[in-house]
């Protein structure tokens, strides 16, 4: 006997008509959501569209912050790891160009001694730094009124590219060191530096460019990223320029500019503080906490005043107040201003990425730095957890006004760890390291005395705005470069970026009562 097809009954079968029939099952599917939403807390008219939902770690979603179980399962996903470091020059103030490597005093370090101490710490899945000098291989620019000027040669910029660098942004007080036509030749040499890796630059260009962000393709997931400097603009708005952190309405434009990238992921680069200020003013904290919370940025990494700063978390947000300097030889040995300030920051931004919702913040690791002068590496483990202490004495202070500190525990890799609720629960070597970071086995204790009570004022002598124009020289790569010969005194115009020496408070002018002020000098 022939086998039988036994076939569903259908509306149309029964007579049933086909609209009917949708009806019915329309409605079906209509009751068992709303059964579904009464039992989860959560009302129909809350519902979001899924890519905007929020799905955290522990295997539960939530829609507009109630919590949806999802009993022993994890969303999904993969980890995205985003790596950033405060400033990057190549040489320091009227050192000549060179080739070799970057310039301190008269003296070349060679590039691959240069970048030795962090091409271990550069392999986020994207890394970001900030680039505070002019890069030209014209000898005869000339530079602008004003104490430091900084310039160096694209090999450097080529040399951190191919070091791990992915991602540079240059709004800052050095990117027009040179005039108008030494920014044009950064972003001649930036967009050149493609070649040898770099993914994306922001913060210049002409006109409107300098406001746009760029958008890099991580694995398929959209980065987006913006960047608002400090300085001026030799140009005006037509010319060669970048958006200015003191004006409101670049901010604001900035802000509104990146949000509606079409990105997953929103980086804010803010060159902004006074130097050597541990903490930044209750404005400058208001502004990146809004730019966090109405979407307009993911990650906001701030830079400018040489010392590392405080870290919050807003939500799936985090704000790195300052992360300090980097590579910097342009820069003084911060040893000689004692703990509190001795160091910059390498921090890294652990995500998890589920399709169709927003990144979960799962963890967040800094790397305390030492030698940022010179030749950059971290601290030994002892060390490094006493700068570990301080970031989180600095994280508690600036929080005290309703932010959310992230507080990290030293580990026994020299780094400082600081993973959320449910990190644990993913199953990776991420899950594992969170695991053991509530171990008291594996933590590292920090010494005594390391907390902001032991941060004192600092007092440098006044340093006189650059009373010459000169340009930089273009070197043949040897070990000590000639000095080059003294040139005639030429008056320059005055800027608007030449300014008496000014005072910097241990903490910000919203927070006196804490400290003396003291002088500035780079």
């Amino acid at each position: 006997m022939p086998a039988q097809t036994i076939m569903k009954p259908t509306g149309r079968e029964h007579g049933v008509p086909d609209v009917l029939t949708g009806t019915v099952l329309a409605l079906c599917l209509a009751v068992v959501s709303l059964v579904f939403l009464a039992s989860s807390g959560v009302r129909a008219e809350d519902q979001e569209p899924p890519a905007t939902r929020s799905l955290p770690g522990g295997g539960g979603a939530t829609l507009h912050g109630r919590l949806i179980k999802v009993p022993n399962q994890v969303p999904p996903g993969r980890l995205l790891v985003l790596g950033f470091a405060g400033d990057l020059g190549f040489s320091g103030k009227d050192q000549p160009l060179s080739s070799a490597g970057a310039v301190r005093h008269g003296r070349v370090i060679p590039w691959e001694s240069f970048t030795s101490g962090v091409k271990t710490l550069l392999s986020a899945d994207v890394d970001f730094a900030n680039l505070e000098t002019v890069i030209t291989d014209q000898p005869h620019l000339a530079e602008i009124n004003k104490a430091f000027n900084f310039a160096a040669a694209p090999e450097g910029l080529q040399e951190v590219v191919k070091a791990g660098i992915d991602v540079l942004t240059a709004a800052n007080n050095h990117a027009a060191d040179y005039g108008e036509p030494g920014i044009a030749d950064s972003l001649l040499h930036l967009e050149a530096a493609r070649a040898v890796g770099l993914k994306a630059h922001a913060g210049l260009g002409r006109g409107d460019e300098r406001y746009r962000p760029s958008v890099l393709d991580v694995e398929g997931i959209p980065v987006g990223v913006a960047a608002i400097g400090r300085g001026i603009n030799p140009a005006g708005r037509e010319g060669y320029g970048q958006p200015l952190y003191a004006s409101a309405p670049d901010f604001a434009r900035v802000s509104r500019s990146l949000a509606d990238t079409k990105a997953d992921i929103r980086v804010l680069s803010v060159h902004y503080n006074e130097e050597l200020g541990l903490l930044p003013a209750a404005a400058d904290k208001q502004r990146f906490r809004s730019s966090v919370d109405r979407g307009e940025a993911t990650i906001v990494f701030g830079h400018h005043s040489h010392v590392a700063s405080g870290v919050e978390r807003r939500g799936d947000g985090v704000i790195f107040y300052g992360l300090g300097n980097f590579l910097h030889p342009g820069t003084q040995n911060m040893a000689r201003y004692g703990q509190c300030r001795d160091f910059g920051l390498y921090a890294r931004v652990y995500l998890w990425i589920v399709p169709g919702y927003k990144p979960v913040l799962r963890a967040v690791e800094i790397t305390p730095l030492r030698d940022m002068h010179e030749i950059t590496r971290p601290f030994p483990v002892a060390e490094a957890a006493i700068r570990v202490s301080l970031v989180n004495a600095m994280s508690d202070a600036l929080s005290r006004d309703g932010g959310e500190a992230l507080r990290f525990t030293p580990t026994a890799e020299g780094t400082g760890l600081a993973c959320l609720p449910g990190s644990a629960d993913y199953g990776d070597e991420l899950a594992a390291r969170c695991q053991a970071q509530a171990s008291p086995i594996v933590q590292v204790a920090a010494p005594a005395g390391a907390d902001l009570a032991s941060c004192k004022p600092v007092a440098q002598p006044a340093v006189a705005a650059n009373p010459k124009l000169t340009t930089p020289k273009r070197v043949t790569p040897i070990a000590q470069p000639a000095k080059t010969p003294a040139k005639p005194k030429v008056e320059a115009a005055k800027s608007p970026d030449r300014q008496p020496p000014r005072k910097f408070h241990l903490f910000s002018r919203s927070e006196t009562g804490l400290s003396k002020p003291g002088r500035t000098n780079k």
